[in-house]
Order: C-alpha cells, then sequence, then structure tokens
C-alpha cells in the first residue's frame, strides 16, 4: 500500500511540474490575419458577430461591485477600484481557426 501510495504521489508531483502559472506580457503581441494564415474576410466575421455579446458588467468597477453586492449585510468597499478598459484581445480556439483558414 505505501508503495502505491508513493508512485501516486510521485506521479502527481511530476504532472504538474510541465504545468507553470502562465502570465502575459504587458504589451500584447499584434499580427495580422495574413500573417498566421488566417482569412481576414472570416475572422471580421467572427469577430462581428461576437462583438455584441461582450461582457455587459459596468466598466467602472466600483459601480460593478455596488450593483452585484449592495443587498449583502454590511457591505463596503474597502479598497480602491479601477475603470476597465474594453476586451483586452482575442482568444482564437484551434478549431475555428481550422475553419477560418478556409475561403471565403
Amino acid at each position: 500500500m505505501k508503495i502505491v501510495f508513493t508512485l501516486t504521489c510521485v506521479f502527481l508531483f511530476c504532472s504538474n511540474i510541465g504545468f507553470g502559472q502562465y502570465y502575459p506580457d504587458k504589451e500584447w503581441e499584434r499580427k495580422s490575419a495574413e500573417s498566421v494564415n488566417l482569412n481576414a474576410v472570416l475572422l471580421d466575421s467572427a469577430v462581428s458577430i461576437a462583438s455584441p455579446y461582450e461582457n455587459a458588467v459596468n466598466r467602472d468597477l466600483r459601480i460593478a461591485i455596488l450593483e452585484a453586492f449592495s443587498r449583502e449585510l454590511d457591505f463596503e468597499i474597502l479598497g480602491e477600484t479601477k475603470h476597465r478598459d474594453g476586451p483586452a484581445g482575442s482568444a482564437i480556439d484551434r478549431n475555428l481557426k481550422h475553419s477560418l483558414n478556409d475561403k471565403a
């Protein structure tokens, strides 16, 4: 039983070594659709479809927090809040990328 426990611990430890935390650079890398072999027309179409579904939470986080938690007992904001900018970028799913590569 000790061997099974030890092997399980070693396996779990080793399986997590390759999964470090990823933090993107402060400045996001920008590439054109053509430079990554995507059909620009289809990509623009996908972005225009997704845009109306952007997060609807107020961009002023103080107001967003008040709207979400103001009914909680003894609620108060204890620290600073910041104004949230627009969408920071897009992550393109591998499967979507394959469908966007097709000719329009």
